[in-house]
């Protein structure tokens, strides 16, 4: 397991989820999501939430991850099935 500064595990969850919903490609969602992710990554919250789609729909949600705390893990809440979101953990694993 190699150790990375939250703020660079806060941009790569935002580049990971950027390639999987258009709107964390823009400002502000963009430096939302890294600054979030990056803030659970310092100082670990178990009750961190943040939704990643629209918000009046909040069918993709940042969640700590139970196995790293520091982590984060995506659930998608009756969203696509569970393919994307396996997809997009495995690669949030992979930071």
């Amino acid at each position: 397991m190699s150790e990375i500064a939250s703020e660079a595990y806060g941009e790569a969850v935002a580049r990971v989820l950027a390639a999987e919903f258009h709107s964390v490609n823009q400002e502000p969602a963009r430096s939302a999501v890294a600054a979030a992710v990056a803030k659970q990554h310092a100082n670990p919250d178990p009750g961190f939430g943040f939704i990643v789609d629209h918000p009046a729909l909040a069918k993709w949600r940042l969640y700590q991850d139970d196995r790293r705390p520091e982590r984060v893990q995506i659930a998608g809440l009756g969203a696509q099935g569970a393919a994307p979101e396996d997809r997009i953990n495995e690669a949030l694993r992979a930071i």
